[in-house]
């Protein structure tokens, strides 16, 4: 089968952000991809901005061996996809890097999932249709999941009101965010482990409805569409939700309306 070779270079929600275009070229041609994911490219980031992912000597990246191992098992489970290799000089078609080499991708406001489109127009499609396959476990159809990474956060938000709910919420992410999430907002609340990020995506797509940030975790409920709320950076709004249940805010009382609206509305 011939196939459509692409190179990616960044972070993991850019290229959950990317996968719709791609699965729209496998439509319209026919032809799965194969992607090549660069490791190793530093992490430019705001001034101040903490990210997890690291390389060997503790530098910011934006893709580690880690981040590979962990993303492959996802990415072959979708039926667009018949390659995940680590990119070390091969010819492709689609340069995705290109993207962020234009005059004007969108960034830091547009919403992400188009910047693509603004290289290769012909990756635009409907962001409304989910693009991500995940399982669908009936074990975790109560649970409701939270992830707050330590970027692209909304500092005039508080999650106090999240004690009450106490038992009923899971923290998904890094160690260190549960820890620093629950320290800050004095809640007791389970850390939720997964072996990789095709069981990361679902457990989302299972649960109840997912809350969190511009961040990885929030990039799968996207693109599963499940219930979801999103906190939104107020300085680099690049990511909003598209198609069916999904919410976003800046302020504590639209938060707050929300999540009691889906934990007893679903």
């Amino acid at each position: 089968m011939e196939h459509i070779i692409f190179k990616h270079v960044v972070n993991l929600g850019d290229l959950i952000s990317v996968l719709p275009g791609i699965r729209h070229l496998y439509e319209t041609t026919g032809k799965k991809a194969i992607i090549y994911q660069q490791l190793h490219r530093p992490g430019e980031y705001y001034i101040g901005a903490e990210h997890p992912t690291k390389d060997e000597k503790g530098n910011a990246v934006c893709f580690n061996q880690q981040c590979f191992d962990m993303m492959k098992p996802l990415l072959l489970a979708q039926d667009y996809i018949d390659g995940f290799e680590v990119y070390s000089g091969q010819p492709v078609d689609y340069d995705l890097d290109v993207v962020r080499q234009q005059i004007y991708c969108g960034a830091p406001h547009f919403p992400l999932h188009k910047w693509t489109w603004m290289a290769y127009p012909e990756m635009g499609c409907d962001l409304s249709k989910s693009w991500l396959f995940g399982h669908n476990y009936a074990k975790y159809q109560d649970k409701v999941f939270i992830n707050l990474t330590e970027r692209y956060r909304n500092y005039n938000i508080n999650y106090f009101f999240l004690k009450k709910y106490e038992g009923k919420i899971w923290f998904i992410g890094t160690r260190k965010e549960h820890e620093l999430f629950c320290n800050a907002w004095n809640i007791e609340m389970p850390y939720f482990p997964v072996i990789d990020f095709l069981e990361l995506a679902s457990v989302i797509k299972s649960c109840k409805f997912f809350l969190g940030n511009q961040s990885f975790a929030w990039h799968l409920a996207q693109a599963m569409h499940v219930p979801r709320i999103l906190e939104l950076y107020p300085f680099a709004q690049n990511c909003t939700n598209f198609g069916a249940n999904g919410y976003e805010f800046y302020h504590q009382p639209q938060l707050e309306y929300y999540v009691d609206k889906l934990f007893n509305e679903l």
